[in-house]
Parts: structure tokens; sequence; C-alpha cells
């Protein structure tokens, strides 16, 4: 493979034609310091083995394809990586049932870029293909890292992607149980830095499209699908440890266009914070949450969350479609480890524009454009369409704050259950079936 050292910005390799690189004990290309200009084809082969000296070095542990701590890889041709990590140790004890789904650390990824102290760290890849048999896709936990037409895929080899018993996350609903990840991982996961997509596609087999635990992720596009390969008591895996075509631990995420989830029947996205200085901010000025799965949109504690189409202005946003089959969103009861209700935890949720409905037409089922199961939660309102196909527009647990200055409401049984409080300088009329909030 490439094997790149240096304390100084201006050392650097460039290669102009085709590269073919073969590592069969070891990482492909290793980088702390210079910079590596690809112009043509490069193609990295790579196998990991755990008892290899240079993968199992006390000082850098690289169980990865590529690695870059410091320095700068920029790949203008195609950029083709093949590789088979390790499996996941198995990391539950008695002391993480409720820690270990956000915590839990994927061993092997086929891309791994870092941070490193006094130096910079830049990737840029502008197409190619980045395949992980046993492990992540991508991970990011520093520096600025910029994608293009790229695809992305873990594809968890193997009949048994997951390891360990069932667990149950305390106190949270009965059916957010879980398996830990074994030869799955994510398709992209940031823990820190930079992170623009501008396009591509982003798939894992047994764990998320896309996950952020840290750092800012600005998406301009691309198609994302994250998936689960076990069920919980005859039904697809849900709540906070499911695997989604976006999800979020933390951090910063603008989305401004994306396609997420449409393939598969989970959910689209999944947004929540880990505690009070912890928080996670979602910022949806563009995209398509249109799913199979229950809800197009889960949002659960310690998150703030802005809906705001901006139509495609200067690239910088677009339309904004959330569909499920039971709700468009739904803002999930927050309790603490005691199982109290837990009003500190509760999200914002503002809406200022898009499309929300629900799917389903089974007779009887509780199926709103809105749900609003959590009493604390903030929600805000002021433009958008509202559907619900069973039930309600918007339904609205007793005890939370909604507040409505636009909008426009529909469901079979009523525009809203519940109470909310019209803006001042605003009134709702009837337009036909549907309710709408316009100014006074």
């Amino acid at each position: 493979g490439i094997a790149m050292r240096s304390n100084s910005e201006r050392d650097g390799v460039t290669v102009n034609t085709s590269l073919t690189l073969i590592s069969r004990k070891a990482t492909g290309i290793y980088i702390t310091g210079g910079s590596l200009i690809l112009n043509g084809k490069t193609e990295i082969t790579s196998t990991i083995d755990e008892t290899y000296s240079f993968c199992s070095s006390s000082s850098k542990m690289s169980y990865h394809g590529v690695y870059v701590q410091g320095g700068s890889v920029t790949a203008k041709g195609a950029f083709l990586v093949t590789h088979r990590g390790l499996v996941s140790d198995n990391q539950y004890n008695d002391l993480n049932a409720a820690s270990l789904y956000y915590t839990f650390e994927v061993k092997s990824y086929a891309v791994c870029v870092e941070g490193a102290e006094g130096k910079s760290t830049t990737v840029s890849l502008s197409k190619g293909t980045i395949t992980n048999t046993i492990g992540g896709g991508l991970y990011v936990s520093g520096g600025n890292v910029t994608l293009g037409n790229v695809a992305v895929q873990a594809t968890a080899e193997g009949d048994i992607p997951v390891q360990g018993n069932l667990i149950q996350i305390p106190n949270a609903a009965s059916n957010w149980q879980y398996y830990q990840s074994y030869s799955g991982g994510n398709a992209v996961e940031l823990n820190g830095g930079t992170l623009v997509v501008n396009g591509g596609e982003y798939t894992a087999k047994q764990g998320n499209g896309i996950l952020v635990r840290g750092g800012v992720a600005d998406i301009y596009g691309g198609t994302f699908s994250g998936n689960d390969t076990y069920t919980v008591n005859g039904a697809n895996v849900a709540g906070a440890a499911a695997s989604y075509s976006f999800k979020m631990y933390g951090g910063t995420a603008n989305i401004y266009g994306g396609i997420f989830d449409v393939s598969t029947s989970g959910s689209g996205a999944f947004f929540m914070g880990t505690a009070a200085d912890a928080k996670a901010d979602a910022n949806i000025y563009g995209g398509s949450f249109v799913v199979n799965g229950q809800a197009g949109v889960s949002i659960y504690q310690y998150v703030d969350v802005l809906f705001e189409p901006r139509g495609g202005e200067n690239g910088k946003g677009d339309d904004i479609t959330v569909k499920g089959d039971i709700t468009a969103v739904a803002i999930e009861i927050t309790k603490n480890e005691y199982g109290i209700v837990d009003s500190s935890r509760a999200p914002k949720v503002e809406i200022r524009g898009g499309t929300f409905a629900s799917t389903t037409k089974s007779n009887g089922a509780n199926a709103n454009g809105i749900w609003c199961g959590n009493r604390y939660a903030e929600l805000t309102i002021s433009g958008g369409t509202f559907d619900g196909s069973m039930a309600y527009g918007i339904f609205i647990e007793s005890g939370a704050s909604v507040m409505l200055s636009g909008g426009s409401f529909y469901g079979p049984n009523g525009a809203i259950s519940g109470a909310y409080t019209v803006a001042s300088g605003y009134r709702t009329i009837r337009n036909g079936s549907r309710l709408e909030v316009v100014r006074a």
C-alpha cells in the first residue's frame, strides 16, 4: 500500500495515472501528514489481519482500508475501495444497557478520517465506490470531508450480522429492543469535523445510511438507506436503536436535499441528542422522507428540529416531503432513568412549510399527519400541509405547547385533535374539509 508520514503540508505525492493497490493484511493507504493527489482511477483492495504487526501496533491500531489523520487526500478520478474489516466486539455489560445503543463502536471502516492536533485534515472524493464487507463504510471524526457522486456500501457479510442477546432500552417502550452489530456497520458515520455530501448513494445492510454523533453534516443530495436484518417479536425494529436512513445522536445536520429511505420497511430519520449539554440540531431545508415504515421522521430527546423548505434557491434547499404509514412525524415521549416523563428532555420542533402525511388506509388505524405524543414538547407551525389518512391532521397530547401561525390541516376524524394556540394576528378558517390558519 501507501504510507505517508510528514509534519509538513508541503510534502506530497501526485499520481497522474491509474493506480491499483492490494493489501492482504493491513491498511491500503495510511496517511498521517502530507498530501496525496490522485488524478486517475484508483483501486484499493484491502483485508485486515488483526495479528499483523502494522494493524496491532500499540501506537496506533488501524483496522481500516484507508486511514487519514492529518494531511490530505484528493481523488479527482474514480476512487474504488473494497475492504474486508474485522467484526465488532461485544460491548454489553450490566451497566450500559441504557446507553450502549448510542455509544456502540464499529471496529472497522473502509475509509477512516480523523483530526490531528496541529495539522489540517482534508479528504475530497469526486466519484467512486467504497465497500466494506465487514464493518462500516466511511467514518469521520475530524477534519473536512467532501463527497461527490460516491457510492458507500456496508454489506454486512455473513448469515448473522448481529450478536449477543436482545437488549431492552430501560424505561422505553417495550418494543424498543435491539441486538449489537457484529459484521454490520453504518454506511457513513460522523463523530466530529465537517462532512459535505453533494450526491451519491449510501446503503447499509445492517446499520444506518448515515449516523451523526458530532460535528457538522451538510447534505445537498444523495440517496440514503439504512436497514435491520432482524425483527423483534415478529415486528420491525423500532425506536432509538433501530437503523434508519438518517440518524442523529448529536452534532448538527443541515439537510438541503436528498432521498431518505424509499426501499425498505423502516423509517426515514430519527433525531435525538444524548444529554442536556450534548443536544442535537437538525435543520431540514429540503429532502424526501417517504417511507413504508411507521414514521417518516421520529423526534426523541435533547434535540431542536427545524423544517424550512427553501425551494431550490441557489441550490440551497428544496421542497420537503415527509410521509409514513402511520404518521409523517412522530414526536416521542421522553422519560428519565426512573421511567418518569421528563420535561427537560423534551424536543423543540418548528415547521415553516412542507408536506406531511400518513398513508395507511387500514380501518381503525390511528394514522395522523403529525403525532405529538410528548406532553412537554414545543411545536410551532407557521406553514405546511398536514394530512392524516385515517385520523387527524395533527394529534396533540394533552399538555403539549403547540402554536399555530399558518398551515393547512385535514383528517377524516377532524383537522386537529387536542389543544393548541393560534398566534396573535392569525385566525382559523374552513376551506372545504380543511382547517387553515391565516392572517386575521
